[in-house]
């Protein structure tokens, strides 16, 4: 069976690893997968072709993140839906995250009803929707989307990579011989909270903490000049390490290095970074967001603070490096879940889909 993906590709994108990470475990499936990829500052006309690609295969399987459609709410109904229309074989679709605007003022009241309508209408197009989050098929049940069509699938996360040395090794490569280290993996971004950690890490002692990424391609890297502000601001320039983007093999060193990862997220729907650290087996510590809470309870062991909350963080720093049993006691049940929730398992699931649309479309 042949799938087509439309998705970002060799690119420095969470979708763009998710896939790469997908294809490779659906390619041991026996599937073979064409890669039809994102063009920059695309056209309506150009995804009229980029549809008439998808074609090619038996089922095509899109990824979806607003902006590769468009810049605006209409931008992205006109092309996703014009993209859509040129898609003849059973179309899948994977939805990361759900953006709407705000609930309040008739303005906006309106507003947020025409684009659940535009959801609504370009969702009808689907044969079956994946989301990661419970809280996402119920807003899109909420949209009227049929419940036929949803399918929950956990972000998965990658295979485990083999710690290439110690931790004292890593740690004085690193230059924090003796420190705790704490750990923010990914973009830098607003909604992931890097700006509560600050706080909590100057009144720390022994505390090191690494941002191990950069701002996203398109970003202008304005919140990440705004952060090195406040580390001079608050005089805690040797407590911070900014490492930028990291190659796989850095990675593996700052992983190792790592005593805890921190998810300070205030927004958060599927995250990759987070399922790349997932993957090294490590404790986490992790605001109580609603997104973070359905992982918790899909059994994603995390010690959580009260989002938004920078004394509340601190605390439970305190209490996990204090204890040494608990981290190990999260360490295993994060290693359990990476299990459960891994690619391989992942894909296996999606061949089954695949199959049943494939099946499906014969008989009609």
């Amino acid at each position: 069976m042949k799938i087509s993906f439309f998705t970002s590709w060799d690119t420095k994108c969470g979708i763009a690893d998710y896939s790469c990470y997908f294809k490779n475990a659906l390619e041991k499936q026996g599937l073979t997968i064409n890669i039809v990829p994102v063009s920059e500052n695309s056209k309506t006309f150009d995804f009229i072709k980029l549809g008439k690609l998808m074609n090619t295969a038996n089922i095509a399987h899109i990824q979806h993140e607003y902006s590769f459609f468009g810049k605006n709410n209409f931008l992205w109904a006109i092309n996703f839906y014009f993209f859509l229309t040129q898609i003849k074989i059973p179309k899948v679709l994977t939805l990361h995250e759900i953006m709407l605007p705000a609930r309040g003022k008739p303005f906006f009241r309106l507003r947020r009803y025409i684009i659940y309508l535009a959801h609504r209408v370009i969702f009808s197009k689907i044969d079956v929707i994946i989301v990661h989050l419970n809280s996402h098929r119920e807003d899109l049940l909420s949209m009227g989307v049929s419940t036929e069509k949803l399918v929950v699938m956990p972000l998965p996360v990658p295979e485990f990579r083999p710690l290439l040395l110690n931790t004292e090794e890593c740690k004085s490569l690193l230059g924090v011989t003796g420190k705790r280290v704490l750990t923010i993996f990914g973009f830098v971004v607003k909604k992931k909270g890097y700006e509560l950690v600050l706080p909590a890490i100057k009144e720390l002692r022994n505390c090191i903490l690494c941002i191990a990424g950069g701002p996203p391609l398109k970003d202008a890297g304005n919140y990440l000049q705004e952060l090195k502000m406040e580390i001079i601001k608050l005089n805690i320039k040797d407590k911070v390490k900014i490492l930028g983007f990291l190659p796989e093999y850095e990675v593996n060193k700052i992983m190792c290095a790592t005593d805890i990862i921190l998810a300070p997220f205030l927004q958060a729907s599927g995250s990759a970074s987070l399922s790349t650290a997932i993957a090294y087996h490590k404790p986490i510590i992790a605001s109580n967001i609603r997104a973070l809470r359905e992982l918790s309870d899909m059994g994603l062991a995390m010690e959580m603070f009260d989002s938004g909350n920078s004394d509340d963080l601190k605390e439970k720093i305190v209490y996990l490096t204090n204890n040494p049993e608990r981290m190990d006691q999260l360490a295993e049940m994060t290693k359990q879940y990476a299990e459960k929730y891994s690619y391989t398992n992942a894909a296996g699931n999606m061949y089954k889909i695949y199959q049943s649309l494939s099946a499906s479309s014969r008989k009609s």
